[in-house]
């Protein structure tokens, strides 16, 4: 199921996500309606995961994981901010559920990797 999920956000750092304002041709607003943004398609997929798996260790580095691949096709910085927010809450959950000490370096280890392909990207898009 993570994995999915990841496939499905990936492909929507690509789209362009529909506008809440639209305009007719010359540019006047007609219509203001309420849209899905990228981050709350991010809390969608990823709330219910983290509170049910936080208490299962392979479950939260994997989640971390797939963050870190989907912050690799990242655009922008609503995008970036959104992964490394469930990022940052996914390793929180782990770390206070997990009991291991080698649990919490898994965790803490791939919190790191994540944060370092965010902030990658995010640089790379503001130098863009």
């Amino acid at each position: 199921m993570i994995d999915r999920l990841r496939g499905c956000l990936t492909r929507l750092t690509a789209r362009q996500l529909q506008e809440p304002v639209l305009r007719d041709r010359s540019g006047r607003v007609r219509i203001i309606r309420e849209t899905t943004t990228y981050a709350g398609l991010v809390d969608a997929a990823f709330h219910q995961i983290r509170q049910a798996g936080a208490g299962h260790p392979a479950v939260v580095i994997h989640l971390i994981e797939a963050i870190a691949r989907i912050a690799e096709h990242t655009r922008d910085a609503e995008q970036a901010g959104a992964l490394a927010r469930h990022a940052r809450m996914v390793a929180a959950a782990g770390l206070r559920n997990a009991e291991e000490a080698g649990d919490h370096r898994d965790i803490q280890r791939s919190l790191a990797r994540a944060e370092k392909v965010i902030a990658g990207r995010a640089a790379e898009s503001m130098a863009a």
